[in-house]
Parts: structure tokens; sequence; C-alpha cells
């Protein structure tokens, strides 16, 4: 590694599909995706829009970052980010993702 490369190359993330008991979890979960952007780390994720991972995601996406999106082809369509994600594998089931 060099000194130009980032420590971190991606961060995976596993949290909530749902907003959370507190407003103020759906506040950080977008502040991590701006800090995973701003940091050039990449994020992997369940690749869907909603809740606190979906709240993270956008957020990278909003300032450039890249996002590797993990969803069963059967759920893919409606539960992307604004913008798809830069890299997206779609397994045909959940069990092959195991």
């Amino acid at each position: 590694m060099t000194d130009a490369s980032p420590a971190i190359a991606s961060v995976g993330l596993f949290c909530g599909s749902s907003e959370g008991a507190d407003p103020a979890f759906m506040q950080d979960a977008a502040a991590f995706g701006r800090i995973l952007a701003t940091a050039d780390v990449r994020l992997v994720y369940g690749g869907g829009a909603i809740g606190l991972m979906g709240a993270c995601a956008r957020e990278v996406v909003a300032h450039g970052g890249r996002v590797l999106g993990v969803i069963p082809i059967s759920c893919a369509c409606p539960r992307w980010p604004t913008r798809r994600p830069s890299w997206s594998w779609c397994p045909p089931c959940t069990s092959a993702r195991r």
C-alpha cells in the first residue's frame, strides 16, 4: 500500500432497514455516509434504499462516493437509492449471498 492509498478501502455496513427508534439514528447514518465519501472509502451494504442503510448509501452517492449494493435480483428494482450504486451484485436468491 502506498501513502496515497486509503488505509481502509471498503466498509461493510449491516444495520437496520428501518429508520430506528430515534431520529438521531437516521442523522448519524447519513453523516457516516458523508464521512465514507469524503474519505474515499467504498460502502458495501444490502442494496436497499430504505432505513438506516438506505440513508447512508444515499449520502455516499450524493457526495460522489462509491457504493456496492448486494441485493437479490428479485428485490433490486424498487430498492435502489436515488442513483444506482456504482457497482452491484444481484444474486438470484438470498442463499446465494452466503
